[in-house]
């Protein structure tokens, strides 16, 4: 199976960047702030692209039969593969039925983990923490449609008598001899007289055998964002998938 990475665009980088890439995912749309349904839909996509549905405008009062309409209209005329529902507020009565009503459509769609256990459908997850192997990441959505956000990341844990916590990365940190295979991540240490710092970081090649491991559990597909993968993680991509096939 091919790894396919869809890159998340807002509508000015599409416009200025889309035709460069044949898997895009529309982020822009929203529920209209002035209306019952949504705005920012796509004019237009390549075919396969993935739509994606954020509620950085809060529901209220919006029509979960017209937002469904708008959205089946979408995918019929541009031929998209997928809907993607990244809602981040506190799920309730109305953003549930907006849910359901698009989770009704005959297309693919998938739910963060907030609504997913109220839908039959996909589900839609953060990236993997850098902590978390995929194995058990991905264990409470067995036997369901997953799709995955991918990022490259950092961050820091500090061990001391008292336990640890994961604090902010440390910018000015750049030391990272070791590998970790099932996490798909680097790591350096910091070891002082009170606590021991572990610097944990997933950059791009890290990214690529992490998405490859993640086949493995049934992922469908990837997300990321354009403004931190861009072209060059896509070209690692292509170049990854050439070696499998050939």
């Amino acid at each position: 199976m091919a790894i396919v990475l869809y890159l998340a665009m807002t509508a000015a980088e599409f416009h200025k960047n889309g035709s460069d890439h044949p898997h895009l995912a529309w982020m822009a749309c929203h529920f209209s702030p002035y209306g019952t349904g949504l705005s920012n839909l796509p004019p237009q996509l390549p075919p396969e692209s993935v739509l994606m549905v954020n509620d950085r405008t809060p529901v209220f009062g919006h029509d979960p039969q017209r937002v469904a309409a708008q959205l089946e209209e979408v995918m019929e005329q541009l031929q998209c593969k997928a809907i993607l529902l990244d809602f981040q507020r506190s799920a309730n009565a109305q953003t549930l039925a907006i849910t359901k009503a698009i989770a009704a459509l005959p297309y693919s769609v998938a739910v963060t983990p907030a609504y997913a256990e109220e839908l039959d459908c996909g589900v839609f997850l953060p990236p993997i923490p850098l902590t978390t192997l995929p194995q058990e990441y991905f264990d409470p959505w067995q036997k369901r449609t997953i799709w995955l956000e991918v990022a490259t990341e950092s961050y820091r844990i500090r061990v001391n008598k008292g336990g640890n916590q994961r604090l902010q990365a440390d910018e000015k940190w750049d030391f990272y001899p070791h590998k970790d295979e099932k996490l798909h991540c680097c790591y350096g240490m910091d070891l002082q007289n009170e606590y021991v710092d572990f610097h944990l970081r997933r950059k791009q090649e890290d990214l690529l055998s992490l998405m490859a491991d993640c086949e493995n559990y049934g992922v469908s597909g990837f997300v990321g964002l354009y403004q931190q993968l861009g072209s060059s993680c896509c070209q690692s991509l292509a170049q990854d998938t050439a070696r499998c096939q050939s």
